[in-house]
């Protein structure tokens, strides 16, 4: 297999699971998760492939290079991306979708210490978050406008988007560095995993 670093699966189909991969080489590859066939492959010329997302509504798919983030339609109805996100420096390694049942927006965050929100209908960035580290991952609360940033300092802050400022800062161990982080389904708990390999619940 090629030495792919992003990976994301997705449901097309009745019975049908294709998974997507993305990595240093430069290309997009789709494959069919039950024959192990790849099934079509995107040339992506512009930057190496940090991350691959598919948002919640299975329309769109988020690619985070260096230093933007493309989105791209999942049923490739269109020839190459349809939206470009300019306004990161260096790498755009997080991102994650709104929770609407139309995907309207997407938060973004990377090495130039910053997390920022997209509008995909008009695609300026609204909202600018600054951090004071590169800041590793990002997730959505799925009911209030809440939004975890984790970062290479070890810290996992949360953030009220009304008045865009941290509430609370954790830093579960010291400065070991925020790999990924996640809201419950209900919103009750939150996880993260630093690059120890430790998992800490809230």
């Amino acid at each position: 297999a090629a030495p792919e670093e992003g990976v994301e699966a997705m449901v097309r189909g009745k019975g049908k699971v294709v998974l997507m991969t993305g990595g240093y080489d430069h290309t997009i590859r789709f494959w069919e998760v039950h024959s192990g066939m790849c099934s079509k492959t995107i040339q992506y010329p512009d930057s190496h492939i940090n991350l691959l997302r598919v948002s919640p509504d299975k329309k769109w798919l988020a690619v985070c290079g260096n230093p933007h983030t493309r989105l791209f339609k999942t049923d490739l109805s269109a020839f190459g991306h349809t939206h470009s996100f300019e306004g990161h420096v260096g790498n755009v390694v997080g991102l994650t979708f709104d929770q609407s049942p139309d995907t309207q927006s997407l938060w973004t965050c990377g090495e130039d210490q910053t997390v920022k929100m997209w509008d995909l209908r008009s695609q300026p960035c609204t909202k600018d978050l600054k951090c004071r580290h590169p800041v590793n991952a990002v997730a959505l609360h799925p009911k209030q406008p809440l939004l975890l940033s984790g970062d290479s300092g070890g810290s996992v802050r949360l953030w009220d988007l009304r008045m865009g400022r941290c509430m609370r800062e954790l830093l579960p161990q010291g400065d070991s560095a925020i790999r990924w982080l996640s809201f419950a389904p209900n919103g009750r708990l939150v996880a993260a995993v630093n690059t120890l390999g430790n998992c800490f619940v809230w």
